[in-house]
């Protein structure tokens, strides 16, 4: 038996890290020198997990073209715009741009042919404005997108405009950016989403629910916005299952719906700082868990 420090350990994982990085930049910038049914082409994935990388991506990382799982978060990449190499890795499934200062939401034009992408990450970037009218159409269907606390210098900036093309979310974060409209358009296209994050922005309008029963939904948080009207009454009928319900901090009015106290499933309400009126139900006054 081995027996080797803490300090060694890491040291070693960090040197490993680099050195998996490293080999993803070689083995790209050679690609066209290997067999592409070769066994390191063919079946190459990458994680890279190191830190303080700052620039532009390398145009040779276009070579992987057979990557379908790409993490490059937290890191201090750089772009505008569609990336060469992004654009070229067509078969991803998953990728992370979080903490980086990629301009967002303009380079995800690097993914519109990535029929395969599954899931995006890209938290903690530098959010910009889109042109009025949408450029181009994605050829995915998301499951999972993860956009929040993205700093901007600018004003009046709204979601994405990919979003109004999927269908299929079942997970959507876009936290704490400012965005500025209405988002419960995304809960009426997809039909399963389980959670719909929206805290720390300035939407505005009616809290409006899906006219469809979705029995997946476990997490709505729209707190910290400036949503007006009531809580709809049907809240319960539509997502008999939620777990988790955070109304804080908007300019909701009229009473508390009495279904949320029956819930059976539910584990938090905050509905603090709106301008409701009525009783606590029931049941959520006498549980210690809401």
């Amino acid at each position: 038996m081995v027996h080797i420090s803490t300090a060694t350990f890491f040291k070693a994982l960090v040197y490993w890290r680099l050195l998996k990085f490293y080999l993803c930049v070689v083995v790209g910038c050679l690609g066209h020198y290997l067999p592409k049914g070769g066994a390191i082409y063919g079946s190459l994935r990458c994680w890279i997990l190191v830190k303080m990388l700052e620039g532009t991506l390398p145009p040779c990382l276009a070579n992987l073209s057979s990557l379908d799982y790409l993490d490059i978060s937290d890191n201090q990449f750089t772009g505008k715009g569609a990336s060469t190499a992004l654009a070229n890795l067509t078969l991803l499934r998953f990728i992370s741009l979080s903490q980086n200062l990629f301009e967002v939401p303009s380079i995800f034009i690097s993914f519109a042919n990535h029929s395969h992408l599954k899931f995006l990450f890209s938290d903690q970037n530098k959010l910009v404005k889109e042109p009025t009218i949408q450029t181009w159409v994605p050829k995915f269907q998301l499951k999972v997108f993860r956009l929040w606390n993205c700093a901007t210098k600018e004003l009046h900036i709204e979601i994405p405009k990919f979003l109004y093309y999927q269908n299929d979310l079942s997970f959507i974060d876009l936290s704490d950016n400012n965005f500025e409209g209405n988002p419960f358009w995304l809960l009426e296209n997809n039909t399963r989403m389980e959670a719909f994050l929206m805290k720390g922005n300035s939407f505005m309008g009616h809290f409006n629910i899906p006219s469809h029963l979705n029995p997946n939904m476990s997490i709505v948080d729209i707190s910290e916005n400036k949503i007006q009207g009531p809580i709809p009454a049907n809240i319960c009928s539509v997502f008999p299952h939620l777990a988790r319900l955070n109304l804080s901090s908007n300019f909701l009015q009229g009473n508390i719906p009495p279904c949320l106290g029956s819930l059976k499933t539910m584990l938090m309400i905050d509905l603090s700082h709106n301008q409701l009126y009525g009783g606590i139900p029931e049941m959520s006054a006498q549980s210690d868990s809401l």
